[in-house]
């Protein structure tokens, strides 16, 4: 490529690149709540007697996990959404009877980030340095004897605002105390729409899009979720490397 060509090729390579960023991040950023993928049931053969009728009508993505508190240091579970909307949300149970949890934010080559999420349960009052953590009284506290459940509303993050259950693994004994002092609890966690945040940051959507992990939409999940990402990313990758090709050619003399 001559000098001129390279000269002319730069700046349209230029707006590309950032006409593609911005299309994208308006795109993802606009994009109703319906579009995500509806509402599937967990697949656990747990009694859903817990969920309330105003529950049912609305929560879209419902997990249900079990956790035992460790004899030394810690025990998490998942609660996985990843097939629905590219969700996940961990439980930690520690040895010294305190549960938290937390909203997986990012992750690449085994690396994780995530959100602490707020306990914001009104019936609790809770000092700053509470508002993270939930031990046995918070459980209790929030006993619902009609739904033989803990219910504890919102428990969240900047992302998603969820409706935590906490309930005793023995369905037919539901004594959340015991429970408790036994190591072995029932948990489950529910949203709906009007909770999910789909109004990401910029750097939110363009780091999905960037590392192959663009939110799901448009139902599509899966490989073919993964296939579309790589159609949109690779070419993208492909004019950034040819920009810093020509960067490259201007600058350093041959």
């Amino acid at each position: 490529m001559t000098d001129e060509g390279q000269t002319h090729y730069f700046p349209k390579a230029t707006i590309f690149v950032f006409t593609f960023l911005a299309l994208y991040v308006i795109l993802i950023a606009t994009m109703p709540a319906e579009f995500f993928y509806p509402f599937t049931a967990s697949g656990s053969t747990y009694d859903y007697s817990f969920l309330s009728f105003d529950d049912i009508k609305n929560i879209r993505f419902l997990e249900t996990v079990n956790i035992t508190r460790p004899a030394l240091f810690l025990n998490d579970e998942w609660f996985d959404f990843t097939a629905e909307i590219n969700f996940k949300m961990r439980v930690t149970w520690e040895s010294t009877n305190r549960i938290w949890f937390e909203h997986m934010t990012w992750e690449f080559l085994g690396f994780q980030q995530f959100d602490q999420m707020k306990i914001m349960e009104y019936n609790v009052i809770y000092g700053s340095a509470q508002h993270f953590i939930l031990l046995k009284e918070h459980v209790i506290a929030n006993w619902d004897s009609e739904y033989n459940a803990s219910i504890l509303t919102p428990v969240q993050c900047d992302h998603v605002s969820t409706k935590v259950w906490v309930m005793d693994t023995n369905t037919s004994r539901n004594d959340i105390e015991q429970a408790w002092d036994d190591g072995a609890l029932t948990i489950s966690m529910g949203f709906g729409f009007s909770d999910y945040e789909t109004k990401m940051s910029a750097i939110d959507i363009l780091g999905r899009l960037l590392l192959f992990q663009a939110p799901t939409i448009f139902g599509l999940t899966g490989d073919m979720a993964t296939i579309i990402n790589v159609i949109l990313t690779v070419p993208f990758y492909a004019m950034v490397g040819t920009l810093i090709f020509l960067v490259a050619m201007m600058i350093i003399p041959f």
